[in-house]
């Protein structure tokens, strides 16, 4: 029974110090696990913190890309709108460039069509002019004829009445007669004359307006048209 006795307690005794060995065990391992959990922690700790600053980088550097990008865009819009500017200006200015021809062609075309009328006008204006003046050239020249018949017949009554005695006085009077006929008809035929020169002188400075030259009018020679007769002078 002694034996018995010391063998229960020596039983519970033994198992109190098996249980103390595992607590020890276990405490250390907790210790460790501690020790292991909070070396994680500090590099998860580590790892957020470089994650954090990674993600700070990236925003950063995205920040910075999306300002290049922005500003590439805003540079290339503003070329495209100064160029697009610049054809437009361009083209507006070649529209006025073409508009300033049609016109100027129109105005051409019609200063063509009016200069063709104005020597259409002309020349038949200058065609009326030569024939006009080659029948006053005929007329002064017919009028000069007569004026020297008539001062061959003043001549030859002079001579007629100075050769004859016997009819001196009806010679005289005829001689008179003949004169102051002639006179008359001279001073008529000078009016004439006059007047025929006037016209010629307004029909020469027509012409020359026409741009038609007075020789081309009138025949070289001097006089009316060279037949011989100059003007009369006052």
């Amino acid at each position: 029974a002694a034996e018995e006795a010391s063998s229960g307690v020596e039983a519970p005794a033994a198992a109190a110090a098996a249980e103390g060995g595992g607590a020890e065990a276990l405490r250390a391992e907790l210790w460790a696990s501690e020790d292991q959990c909070e070396a994680l922690q500090a590099t998860l700790a580590k790892a957020k913190e470089q994650d954090r600053q990674a993600m700070v980088r990236l925003r950063e550097q995205l920040d910075s890309s999306r300002g290049h990008l922005q500003r590439s865009l805003r540079e290339a819009s503003d070329a495209q709108q100064s160029e697009v500017g610049h054809f437009e200006a361009e083209i507006r200015a070649e529209r006025q460039r073409l508009l300033d021809i049609s016109l100027e062609e129109s105005i051409s075309t019609d200063r063509l069509a009016q200069l063709r009328d104005s020597r259409e006008r002309l020349a038949s204006e200058r065609n009326s002019a030569r024939t006009q003046a080659l029948v006053e050239v005929g007329r002064c020249a017919a009028l000069a004829e007569e004026l020297r018949r008539l001062r061959g017949e003043v001549v030859g009554a002079e001579a007629r009445a100075s050769g004859s005695t016997e009819r001196a006085a009806r010679s005289e009077e005829r001689c008179q007669e003949v004169k102051a006929e002639g006179e008359r008809r001279a001073q008529e035929l000078r009016g004439r004359i006059e007047e025929i020169w006037s016209g010629l002188r307004s029909a020469s400075a027509g012409l020359k307006q026409g741009a038609l030259p007075t020789e081309a009018v009138l025949p070289a020679g001097g006089g009316a048209g060279g037949y011989g007769f100059n003007p009369p002078h006052r």
